[in-house]
C-alpha cells in the first residue's frame, strides 16, 4: 500500500505510472492540503541554484542547498540491472543520502527542476537528479492514467 503524508495527515495513494528505466513512479491521491508543485522542463545553466529535499534514513524532511554543476545524458542500467538506458541528468553540488531518492530538486520560484536519484560514489557533496524534461512524459502519463498499475518486484 502507498500512503502520502502532508500537514493534514495520511492519504491513501495509488501508483498510476511506473517506469523501470527512469525509476519513476507517479502516485495519485486526494485531499492534500497544498497545491501541487509545478514541473520546470527548461534546461538549467551551470550554477543555477535551488534545493534538494528528502527523507534520509527514513527520518524527517531534510533540505540542502543545491547548484547545477553540469547537465548531460548518463548511460546506466535500469533498476533491475537488465538493460542499458540513457537518462538526462543534472549533476548537483548537493549531498544526497539514502532516502533522498525521489525527492525534488526545487528552484527558488518553487518549480521542480528534477528528481533526485543518486549520490556520487567519490564525492559526498555531489548528487544527481533526473531533469524535469526527462520525467515530464512520465508525469503527464501518470496524470492521464485511468487507474493503478503494478510496480514489479522490489530489488532493495
Amino acid at each position: 500500500s502507498v500512503t502520502v503524508q502532508d500537514a493534514g495527515g495520511d492519504h491513501a495513494g495509488d501508483v498510476v505510472l511506473f517506469d523501470s528505466d527512469t525509476d519513476i513512479a507517479v502516485v495519485r491521491t486526494e485531499g492534500l492540503s497544498g497545491e501541487p508543485l509545478r514541473l520546470s522542463t527548461e534546461e538549467l545553466e551551470r550554477g543555477a541554484g535551488g534545493a534538494t529535499l528528502g527523507f534520509p534514513g527514513g527520518g524527517g524532511l531534510d533540505t540542502h542547498e543545491a547548484a547545477v554543476q553540469d547537465q548531460y545524458n548518463a548511460r546506466g542500467l535500469d533498476i533491475y540491472g537488465r538493460s542499458t538506458v540513457t537518462r538526462q541528468v543534472y549533476e548537483l553540488r548537493s549531498p544526497v543520502r539514502e532516502g533522498d531518492s525521489g525527492g525534488p530538486f526545487v528552484l527558488p520560484n518553487g518549480r521542480v527542476a528534477g528528481v533526485v536519484f543518486a549520490a556520487s560514489t567519490t564525492n559526498s557533496e555531489t548528487g544527481y537528479a533526473l531533469t524535469g524534461a526527462e520525467v515530464a512524459d512520465e508525469v503527464q502519463d501518470g496524470i492521464d492514467s485511468p487507474g493503478p498499475v503494478q510496480t514489479g518486484g522490489c530489488t532493495h
